[in-house]
């Protein structure tokens, strides 16, 4: 019986990413809905023999267990074990940064400068809900202490956006030439 490295047609030291593209080409290339009437049955067992390797290869710790049941060296086990504990570091670090997050109320209005901030493999919190909500009760609260004059020259502001926007939008409707000497591609 042919060894997992052997049904994806990949070295044994293959990396994740080798791994990974062998699969995507076998599945494309095995799949039963590709083959002829009479390969389907065939077909559908490499198939499923293609996705079982992968499912046991593509996890490190799986992969190390089932390394160590062929006999392979323990460089291979120890490479795969640093790359479980790297996985687990950057899990923890993704879970700090979602607590911190969210003991920080102005986090939506700061930039936060933290060494994983650099980190490109850990991905950026969004703030939650709540956090946009007190963001923006604390901004009317501010604009309700505002004197009279400020607030009245803010919602002429506004006014005057909308108006100008809803001119533009209208010009662009109503003169559909105009659209197109500024706009041809669309």
């Amino acid at each position: 019986m042919r060894n997992y490295y052997e049904i994806l047609e990949v070295s044994e030291n293959a990396s994740q990413e080798v791994i990974e593209l062998a699969y995507k080409a076998l599945v494309k290339k095995y799949h039963p809905d590709t083959q002829p009437q009479e390969k389907v049955a065939w077909a559908e067992a490499e198939f499923k023999q293609i996705q079982e390797a992968y499912f046991i290869l593509s996890d490190p710790s799986l992969r190390a267990q089932y390394n160590l049941k062929l006999g392979i060296g323990s460089d291979v086990l120890k490479q795969y074990d640093n790359l479980y504990k790297e996985n687990q570091k950057l899990k923890e670090e993704v879970n700090t940064l979602k607590t911190d997050n969210s003991k920080n109320s102005k986090w939506f209005f700061k930039k936060r400068k933290s060494k994983s901030m650099y980190n490109t493999s850990v991905l950026k919190e969004l703030p939650s809900l709540n956090d946009m909500f007190k963001s923006i009760k604390t901004a009317l609260t501010n604009e309700k202490n505002k004197p009279k004059e400020e607030r009245s020259k803010d919602l002429l502001a506004f006014i005057l956006t909308i108006v100008i926007v809803g001119l533009i939008v209208f010009m662009f409707i109503k003169i559909p030439a105009l659209n197109k000497i500024l706009f041809p591609e669309f």
